[in-house]
């Protein structure tokens, strides 16, 4: 079976990259630190006392600067500029809940007069309504008797035409509204 190179088994597409000396560089690098680790655990067996003294100043400097980090050396006459701070801090809340609390009445009270107003809008649109069909009632009237009344000019005596049309008239509306609703 004969060997081909990786750029020919994946393809020319495949690869973005052919070249391996990042590759290469990357182990380089590896054994340059190995090398380095094995020297200092060698030199670390013959002079063990020297690395237990290394590793207890390297604990000692991060407990002191723990310590200096957490407050430990601070006096007892602490900066007051730390609890005026805090008192800013908690005044600035306090306003800012007096604020939200002012916040929530007026939208409660905003609330209440929308629906206030929804009622009112409802009772007018009734209101409208009504009127609507009393306009419509109106109008249907006045073409019944403004047609009886154009038909009776017409004639050679449109008075009597009117005075007998107008039972009739009002018999018909009579009729007309007896049946609606």
């Amino acid at each position: 079976m004969e060997t081909k190179r990786l750029e020919e088994r994946l393809g020319p597409d495949r690869l973005e990259d052919p070249s391996t000396t990042e590759v290469e560089a990357i182990f380089r690098h590896r054994t340059q630190f190995e090398r380095f680790v094995e020297q200092l655990f060698e030199q670390s067996g013959t002079h063990s006392w020297m690395l237990l003294a290394l590793l207890a100043a390297g604990v000692f400097v991060v407990w002191v600067t723990g310590f200096a980090i957490g407050g430990g050396f601070s006096s007892s006459d602490a900066d007051p500029a730390g609890d005026v701070f805090i008192a800013e801090q908690v005044e600035l809340l306090r306003l800012q809940s007096v604020d939200l609390q002012e916040t929530r009445t007026r939208l409660a009270v905003a609330e209440g007069e929308a629906a206030f107003l929804r009622t009112q809008v409802t009772a007018l649109s009734r209101d409208a309504e009504r009127l609507q069909g009393s306009l419509n009632e109106t109008e249907l009237e006045m073409s019944i008797i403004i047609g009886v009344y154009e038909e009776c000019l017409g004639r050679l005596y449109p008075a009597d035409c009117i005075a007998s049309a107008r039972p009739a008239a009002e018999s018909f509306l009579a009729e007309f509204y007896a049946e609606t609703p």
